[in-house]
């Protein structure tokens, strides 16, 4: 996946914000419970982080961050593909890189530059080989899947013999690899059903700027979208001796092409059975094709000029993202009434999406919040209903829960009000009343500092001009644990000033667990149910016994 973020955060839906504080709550507990020495492969996967050059490993089933591998190179416009076990993930970056990542063991298991500048990948049909996309120099590069050992260098020249950059790479059946040359105008497949012998078939003249590339669930139609003029090249890979079709001619022929601010993409994921939709370059609309004779059937009106014009693994929907300036939209397009059926504003700079392999979820990159966003309600890893005078909490790797009175758990940490407590937390408000109790001024040439001489210790640091709490810092004497909260990016709500970003920092001992959350509104509902029931085959314990 190509993640234009600078950071990707835990993802966390629009809650309100008792919820929220519950959730944050069994965080905190939770970051204490025994990770599990084993997992499957199946619900993984990866967010780049294109600024740092990382990528984050994620539980899509918990929506967790499981780790964070770094060294991965300019990721600028990134994408990955996995092994067929799905343990490896493959990631290209616009480097010349491919680094093979060990999802399972959370660390690179190979990393080569194996070009100066490349645009994706793929993977063969058996998983035995990687091929890989390059700009500079142009061509296709495959390699051996296991080793990372080159098997063969095949250059993009055009008839004139200057390098193409190659894009639109697809695998496709029999371990073939089609992809377009841009500035070639043409489409090449790769045969390596026989690796030591690669055979190259090459279509010329298909048309001005082929610029990206699909091929059909199928595996049997390769499409490639033409840049330089209103239309688009077919190739049926069963009768490849037909050569190259050409579909959608003119569609724009006799209206004015508007400016295209960021090129569309195709990706394979705009087709829903018999319909095809692609988005149409320089004007606001989806263009939808009858896949029986390759003629266009409607023009749907967009928000915007698309840019990710994408089917939900159902195929019941298409959901459609946009170029600036009109980033902040998506709408969702219902296939049977090729009606826009809704319009969601997520954040801005929307870019990304992917969906999880059943389509419960779809993950958003909103790329100028530096937000990631899960269109579904959040799974925590462990779940916390907890009043002034009793917990409920359980979580998932143990498969442990606790139900006990407050007076067993929280006053002996000198906790008088929990909910009080977890509000305050994450509303930068000073967990312990400094207008009330005994209180240190501390010496500090930022900020003023005030330490708590009684109940829960409490440090907090305000900003002198704003007055606003900055951070504040607890020690936690029931689990021994040093909480550092810091506060960012105030925003006024009403008659108060909120942060929007908090970031908290758990240090016991030598763990070190950072929970970063980021607001993008406030709700304050009146009535707020949270239900409780503990799952089949879960072990009472005591709070105690949890965080041992």
């Amino acid at each position: 996946m190509d993640r234009d973020t600078t950071e990707a955060r835990f993802p966390m839906m629009r809650l309100p914000m008792k919820q929220a504080l519950f959730t944050v709550l069994a965080l905190l507990i939770s970051a204490c419970a025994q990770q599990p020495p084993v997992m499957g492969s199946g619900d993984l996967g990866v967010v780049i982080e294109r600024a740092s050059g990382s990528l984050q490993i994620i539980n899509t089933s918990d929506h967790s961050s499981l780790a964070r591998v770094t060294g991965l190179g300019d990721l600028s416009h990134a994408s990955v593909v996995y092994s067929r076990d799905a343990r490896f993930a493959y990631v290209f970056g616009r480097d010349g890189g491919l680094t093979k990542v060990d999802l399972l063991k959370q660390r690179i298991d190979q990393r080569i530059i194996q070009a100066g500048n490349s645009i994706g990948g793929a993977i063969s049909q058996d998983g035995s080989m990687i091929a890989v996309s390059n700009y500079e120099p142009g061509g296709i590069k495959v390699f051996a899947a296991d080793s990372l050992q080159l098997i063969a260098d095949i250059p993009a020249l055009t008839s004139t013999g200057h390098y193409s950059k190659t894009v639109g790479l697809v695998d496709a059946p029999g371990n073939r690899f089609v992809f377009s040359l841009y500035e070639g105008d043409a489409i090449w497949v790769l045969d390596m059903s026989t690796p030591a012998n690669p055979q190259l078939q090459k279509f010329n003249g298909v048309g001005k700027g082929p610029y990206d590339g699909l091929i059909t669930p199928d595996g049997r139609f390769y499409i490639a979208g033409l840049f330089g003029e209103d239309g688009m090249a077919m190739l049926d890979l069963w009768h490849p001796q037909q050569g190259v079709q050409r579909i959608l001619d003119g569609y724009g022929k006799g209206s004015e092409k508007l400016p295209v601010y960021k090129m569309p993409h195709l990706e394979g994921w705009a087709i829903s059975g018999q319909q095809a939709f692609f988005p149409a370059i320089g004007r606001h609309q989806v263009l939808k094709m009858n896949m029986a004779d390759w003629q266009l059937g409607q023009r749907i009106t967009a928000h915007g000029q698309p840019v990710f014009v994408m089917s939900q693994p159902d195929h019941r929907r298409i959901w459609v993202n946009f170029a600036f300036p009109d980033n902040d939209t998506l709408q969702v397009i219902d296939v049977e009434t090729a009606r826009v059926i809704h319009q969601l504003t997520p954040g801005k700079g929307v870019l990304h999406m992917e969906f999880t392999p059943r389509g419960e979820q779809i993950w958003i990159s909103v790329r100028d919040e530096n937000l990631w966003i899960s269109a579904s309600m959040i799974v925590p890893i462990a779940k916390v209903f907890i009043t002034n005078e009793r917990i409920v909490f359980y979580e998932k790797f143990q498969k442990t829960y606790i139900n006990q009175e407050i007076d067993e758990i929280m006053r002996a940490a000198g906790i008088r009000r929990p909910v009080e407590l977890l509000q305050n937390l994450l509303f930068a408000r000073p967990l312990s009343d400094i207008n009330k109790g005994d209180w240190d001024r501390i010496e500090n040439s930022n900020y003023y500092v005030l330490q708590s001489k009684s109940g829960i210790q409490n440090t907090v640091f305000i900003n002198p001009e704003s007055f606003q709490l900055q951070q504040q810092r607890v020690y936690l004497p029931l689990i021994s644990s040093l909480l550092t909260i810091d506060y960012g990016n105030f925003k006024r709500i009403d008659e108060n000033f909120m942060p929007t970003s908090v970031r908290i920092t758990s240090m016991r001992g030598s763990d070190v667990i950072s929970i970063n959350l980021e607001y993008s509104q406030y709700d304050f509902p009146d009535n707020l149910t949270f239900p409780m029931d503990i799952p089949e085959g879960y072990k009472l314990k005591t709070l105690d016994e949890i965080i041992k």
